[in-house]
């Protein structure tokens, strides 16, 4: 599966592939979440790029990673 789209009320939530939605748009999402993936990536800044390039101007990116120092 490259996505799964849910709508609920107002507000459509979507699971995406960020390299299939980086050939589809070139920008338009309000909220981008990660939550514990930066951290696998090779090279992070290019995640970080290429979601700032799907974001509107005003968009937010919510991200999490885990805390290493904490984790031991």
């Amino acid at each position: 599966m490259d996505f799964l789209i849910t709508h609920r009320d107002d507000i459509e939530y979507s699971a995406e592939n960020l390299q299939l939605l980086m050939r589809i748009l070139s920008s338009g999402f309000n909220v981008i979440t990660s939550f514990e993936t930066i951290e696998h990536l090779k090279n992070p800044m290019v995640f970080l790029r290429q979601v700032k390039n799907l974001l509107e101007d005003e968009g937010l990116l919510i991200l999490s990673t885990f805390n290493e120092k904490v984790i031991g």
